[in-house]
């Protein structure tokens, strides 16, 4: 996790956490930027060490999920070279009714030198 204080108080978050247990390098990733700090590029600072970091642990592919009404936040993502892979249909229950997830996903530009060889 990687944490951004300003003035002691959180302006935002960010941390990559195992998708799926059988994945092999592969990670969700999550963002929080606080309402007040929004605009001040935390999210894209945040973001830009969070990858760098991930890249150094050789990841893959990294997922994000986004509820569909929050266009906003899907652009965000799509900035950071994410693409739009599937939604979940009613999967998500926020503010008090069932709303659709969007899920992206980016995938490393140097995987071919990182993934093992299948034909050995």
């Amino acid at each position: 996790m990687i944490v951004c204080e300003t003035d002691g108080k959180i302006a935002g978050y960010a941390y990559a956490a195992q998708h799926r247990e059988r994945a092999a390098y592969a990670y969700d990733v999550s963002i929080y930027v606080s309402p007040e700090y929004q605009g001040y590029d935390i999210g894209s600072k945040l973001y830009g060490r969070l990858f760098d970091i991930l890249e150094r642990l050789n990841f893959v592919n990294v997922y994000a999920a986004s509820s569909a009404e929050n266009s906003k936040g899907i652009k965000f993502h799509e900035k950071f070279g994410f693409a739009v892979v599937g939604t979940h249909r009613k999967t998500g229950y926020k503010f008090g009714k069932w709303i659709d997830v969007i899920w992206l996903q980016k995938r490393s530009a140097n995987t071919a030198t990182i993934l093992p060889s299948l034909c050995r």
